[in-house]
C-alpha cells in the first residue's frame, strides 16, 4: 500500500467507519504527536484514542473528506473537510443538533507502514464557534 493509501484508509476507518481499532492497526505505539489536543487530552497515541471516543460520541455521523494530498519522501500532507451533527455533549457544549463543518491539515510521517509522527492544524475554534447558542 502506498503512504497516501495508508493515510486514506486510516482516516476512512477511524472517522467514517468509527473503528478505533484503526489506531492499533496504523499508528506506531511510540508515535510522536505534535498537535495540541483540546481540553487537556494528552498529545499521545492514548490521547488520540480518547479524542476520537469523544468525537464519535458527540458527532456519531462524523465524516472526513480528504480534499488534497501532497507527498514528500515518507511524509503525507492531507487537507481535509470534516462534517457531522452535534448529538451529545462535547467539551461542555450540550447536544444542539447543529450541523458542523471544519477543516484540518495534517502532516503524517510513515515508517514501516505505520504512522510514526503527526503534526496537525485542526480548526477546533471554528468547530466550537458553530456550537454556540444564540
Amino acid at each position: 500500500m502506498t503512504n497516501v493509501g495508508l493515510v486514506k484508509q486510516f482516516l476512512d476507518e477511524l472517522v467514517n467507519h468509527k473503528k478505533l481499532s484503526a489506531i492499533e492497526t496504523f499508528v506506531a505505539k511510540d508515535m510522536l504527536e505534535h498537535e495540541k489536543f483540546p481540553d487537556g487530552i494528552p498529545s499521545t497515541r492514548t490521547g488520540l484514542i480518547e479524542l476520537f471516543e469523544i468525537l464519535h460520541r458527540a458527532f456519531p455521523d462524523l465524516c472526513v473528506v480528504i480534499e488534497d494530498t501532497v507527498i514528500e519522501g515518507n511524509k503525507v500532507v492531507a487537507r481535509q473537510t470534516w462534517t457531522g451533527t452535534h448529538q451529545a455533549d462535547f467539551f461542555g457544549k450540550v447536544a444542539s443538533g447543529k450541523a458542523i463543518k471544519f477543516s484540518s491539515i495534517d502532516i503524517i510521517r510513515i515508517e514501516n507502514s505505520k504512522i510514526t509522527e503527526h503534526w496537525g492544524e485542526s480548526n477546533w475554534l471554528r468547530l466550537l464557534e458553530q456550537l454556540k447558542t444564540p
